[in-house]
């Protein structure tokens, strides 16, 4: 648990809001929440999956979940 009010505890899910806002939340408009849970889905296939990441010597995380065994399922 962290306390309240304190971001610097927490700096990696800051980081991921941070990501998520600009990416996400200030590009688009919601019409719906059926629309929402559709964009989040693909943001998180996105995230996960395809964006290059600085952490993982500018690597896509599949390739580098991949490099050392990690199976991952194709539909998701």
């Amino acid at each position: 648990m962290i306390k309240p009010a304190t971001p610097q505890q927490n700096g990696h899910i800051e980081a991921y809001h941070s990501i998520l806002e600009s990416a996400v939340c200030q590009r688009f408009e919601f019409k719906s929440l059926q629309e929402f849970k559709q964009v989040m889905i693909r943001w998180k296939k996105f995230y996960n999956f395809e964006r290059i990441h600085g952490g993982l010597h500018y690597k896509y995380p599949r390739k580098f979940l991949e490099s050392i065994g990690v199976k991952i399922d194709p539909n998701w």
